[in-house]
């Protein structure tokens, strides 16, 4: 049976665990949720979660440009592509900064930069290392809201196993994405039986994802 996060760092660290002065290097690194989302990976992945994976977990959510440069893929024709520091010029570095220090971020741009690709790996981010957490993706055209969101499960698919949260459903839904960590991706658009002053009216969301043409 696979120890738990926490006893097997305990055990990996004796000598830090001993020293009063130094024992608290593991509790300042690791919150609560980072145990309770790292034993979830372990168990449902069967993958053994050893220090160096807790340290780049660390990494990536403490600057999700880190977690965007060393483990996102987008999807091109003919495969994918993995974020480099050519592709994800500074633009869209301070679209990720903006986003991150001031928790919100306002572009008018042309098509065809890249705001959705970087967008779908910011929110990935955003719902796997913050467990619980609740996003909304707002578009005025329904195939747009879930080209989004695909966007999205493209990025999580191609984590590596020890980073990937599992989904809670295992069939293709195309309006949300929910994962077993609790966090949750839900698409609003307008349609016949809906005016858009009305959608996701009465929810408490702390994230928001519009797209306005």
């Amino acid at each position: 049976m696979l120890d738990s996060i926490k006893d097997k760092l305990i055990k990996n660290r004796q000598q830090l665990i001993e020293e009063p002065q130094d024992s608290s290097i593991i509790n300042n690194i690791l919150l609560k949720s980072d145990y309770q989302t790292l034993n979830l990976i372990q168990e449902k992945n069967e993958i053994d979660i050893n220090e160096k994976y807790v340290s780049e977990w660390v990494k990536c959510r403490q600057n999700p440009l880190y977690y965007i440069l060393n483990y996102v893929y987008f999807q091109e024709i003919g495969g994918k592509q993995k974020y480099n520091k050519y592709l994800l010029h500074k633009k869209l570095r301070r679209v990720v900064r903006c986003a991150y220090k001031y928790h919100m971020c306002m572009l008018m741009a042309s098509r065809q930069l890249g705001k959705s690709t970087i967008s779908a790996a910011l929110l990935s981010w955003a719902s796997i290392f913050y467990p619980s957490n609740r996003i909304v993706i707002f578009n005025f055209r329904k195939d747009s809201a879930q080209e989004n969101l695909k966007k999205i499960k493209f990025v999580n698919k191609n984590l590596p196993r020890w980073m990937a949260v599992p989904n809670s459903s295992r069939s293709d839904i195309k309006t949300y994405l929910e994962l077993q960590n609790g966090s949750r991706i839900d698409t609003f658009y307008p349609s016949t039986t809906s005016s858009p002053d009305t959608l996701a009216r009465s929810l408490s969301v702390p994230i928001n994802y519009k797209v306005a043409f």
